[in-house]
């Protein structure tokens, strides 16, 4: 129905190209003590950390428009791979990605359930997300300092832990048209442990692979455009011979999103 409702409003004009509502994306500042404002509207920004209430409930979006996924990746000398687990209301997914850098071959799980049979569940504090069908959950804890994961899909399993690396969470909320926002946590991970299973095959992954995590929480943007790339590795100093490491996350609006935010 949001959907609908956006493209509708698109071609009557009631849905603005992009949105100009004076709001700081670039200046970091000390998080709100909730989510969602008075007028239903997210408070928007770049915080320190976001540590408030998280009242989605309030927001005067439609309530089918909620989207909360939980997605982490890793990169070892074998492979790469990236797992998720994402709650649409009216659908949930459960998804499992695995790239061999030797061979280039790709290996793929991903089950999906719509409307009554969708059986992800999400955490009140947003910090668990697990689906019973599968046995498959992701969960951080209580400060964000650590990943616990298990995922199941088809002939495919991960599991592990990992605790955040590099530097500070990015905490982001994003405000949208009719109510809508996000609310987005990026940062680096360090593998602890983890062992990937593919079909008989089980596979021990190398303690200290780094990875990324995306934890986002809100109303979405019924039309969306927008490329998304995330990198961990490290850096080089030329002359000292310093190795640092860095972590890179973009995300950008491609011409298409409505409404568009700079």
């Amino acid at each position: 129905m949001p959907r609908l409702i956006d493209r509708g409003d698109v071609l009557i004009g009631r849905t603005p190209e992009t949105l100009d509502l004076g709001i700081d994306y670039l200046t970091r500042r000390p998080g709100p003590d909730r989510l969602i404002a008075d007028d239903g509207t997210y408070n928007a920004g770049w915080f320190e950390s976001f540590d408030g209430e998280l009242n989605l409930d309030q927001s005067s979006a439609f309530s089918i428009a909620l989207h909360r996924w939980l997605h982490l990746s890793i990169d070892t000398p074998e492979r790469f791979i990236v797992c998720n687990i994402a709650d649409f209301v009216k659908a949930g997914n459960v998804a499992l990605l695995i790239a061999d850098k030797r061979t280039g071959q790709f290996r793929h799980g991903s089950l999906s359930k719509l409307l009554p049979q969708n059986s992800v569940e999400v955490s009140e504090d947003g910090r668990c997300f697990s689906d019973p069908d599968t046995h498959s959950f992701i969960r951080v804890s209580a400060d964000g300092e650590r990943f616990e994961f298990s995922l199941n899909v088809e002939d495919l399993r991960l599991s592990g832990a990992a605790t955040r690396a590099v530097g500070p969470t990015f905490h982001h909320v994003t405000r949208f048209h009719r109510g809508r926002g996000s609310l987005q946590f990026y940062g680096a991970l360090r593998l602890e442990h983890g062992s990937l299973v593919i079909g008989q095959h089980v596979h021990a992954l190398p303690t200290g692979s780094l990875g990324t995590f995306d934890r986002t929480l809100g109303h979405q943007r019924g039309v969306q455009a927008w490329n998304w790339i995330a990198a961990v590795g490290s850096a080089t100093h030329v002359k000292s011979g310093r190795v640092a490491p860095m972590c890179v996350q973009i995300a950008k609006d491609r011409p298409l999103a409505r409404p568009v935010v700079l």
